[in-house]
């Protein structure tokens, strides 16, 4: 499916709410996805998204995962106010992949963190939601190309900067009142 991008978590929310309808998920004994939000500090992107998967219905917040035990507890803690479940927490995502019952993973890593999470992720039969950028070179996009294809894993990379609404205002700006050409004209 191609979507538009339609808001700052638009499109994250669409990816939460079809996950249910893959061939993976459709054998689930429950009509819940299991995610595990990977990189969770308040200050950082990770925090902005748990919160907009916790609105999507059918979404649970199993996991929290961060290197910083204060980042996992603020989330955890969280996690409990809003739903009144409080995910399990772990600073190794090594060990958040082993759980049987967890659908995908969010990861909200630093940058150099991304495609290694995606790729032990997937590996692990988990689903795949990894903030841009998604690698460091091109060898590490041809990596997660071919586990995701030789896993059948959802693989998805996430870029909603550029679809946010502030963004789009900027944008809808510079071409109404033609400012990049004016710039341009003057410095010939």
């Amino acid at each position: 499916m191609i979507y538009d991008c339609i808001g700052s978590l638009g499109h994250f929310a669409i990816w939460l709410l079809a996950i249910p309808v893959f061939p993976h998920f459709a054998g689930a004994a429950s009509n819940r996805v299991r995610l595990a939000i990977v990189g969770c500090h308040a200050k950082g992107r990770g925090f902005t998204v748990m919160k907009a998967a916790m609105r999507v219905p059918g979404v649970e917040i199993a996991w929290v995962c961060d290197v910083d035990s204060r980042a996992r507890e603020f989330a955890a803690d969280h996690v409990l106010k809003a739903t009144g479940v409080k995910p399990k927490m772990e600073k190794d995502l090594r060990k958040v992949v082993e759980d049987p019952l967890l659908d995908g993973i969010i990861s909200e890593t630093p940058d150099h963190f991304h495609a290694y999470s995606a790729v032990l992720a997937m590996k692990a039969g988990k689903a795949v939601y990894v903030e841009k950028p998604c690698l460091f070179c091109p060898e590490e996009g041809q990596i997660l190309m071919r586990v995701a294809r030789e896993t059948k894993q959802v693989l998805q990379v996430g870029s909603q900067r550029r679809a946010s609404l502030s963004y789009r205002a900027a944008f809808d700006y510079l071409k109404k009142t033609n400012a990049i050409s004016a710039m341009r004209s003057e410095e010939r």
